[in-house]
């Protein structure tokens, strides 16, 4: 007798259990191949930390250590409301790029159904976390003390700031990874 053949994808992905892994586990195995994907993602970390150093400075240079005359306080209004979409637009360039090539790997493995969507998107939103958090950091810091914002209350007003570009960073990455699935 013969051993039988698998031609379906999902045949061949059958454990000794016949039954495949759930999405904790699948993320499981596939957060360390992202972690190392990231790692050789040069141009996607780079990009990430260039923009946060370049846009920092752009902006701290354009808004240099402001002051309390009425000019300044207009150029600070001003500075709140460009602060947070200039870092969070090009954050959506550098995802895009991302995107662009690491979407082509996770559609062919979709195709064989080797994975779930939501394992792929924990892992890679897992992987990514460190970047989504210090990028924003430096880009906080350079902001912040070269355009001298409050220095009253410090830990707890940069400490809002910083905590702001956080989450902005981490909703755009969100609203990237969703929109670049559908």
């Amino acid at each position: 007798s013969s051993p039988p053949t698998t031609n379906s994808p999902t045949d061949a992905l059958s454990t000794t259990s016949g039954t495949r892994p759930n999405v904790l586990h699948q993320t499981l195995i596939l957060t360390p191949r992202a972690f190392v994907n990231m790692h050789r993602g040069y141009p996607e970390l780079v990009g990430h930390f260039l923009q946060a150093l370049l846009l920092g400075l752009l902006m701290g240079i354009t808004y240099f250590r402001l002051g309390s005359p009425p000019a300044d306080i207009q150029s600070l209004k001003t500075l709140a409301f460009q602060v947070v979409p200039v870092y969070g637009y090009m954050s959506q360039v550098v995802w895009t790029f991302k995107w662009c090539s690491a979407l082509v790997v996770f559609d062919r493995e979709r195709e064989d159904e080797l994975y779930a969507p939501a394992a792929w998107v924990l892992a890679e939103s897992l992987a990514w976390l460190p970047v989504n958090v210090i990028a924003p950091i430096v880009y906080s810091v350079l902001v912040y003390f070269v355009c001298r914002m409050r220095e009253d209350g410090l830990r707890y007003n940069f400490g809002v700031f910083v905590i702001d570009m956080i989450l902005i960073q981490l909703c755009s990455y969100i609203w990237h990874t969703t929109v670049a699935l559908v």
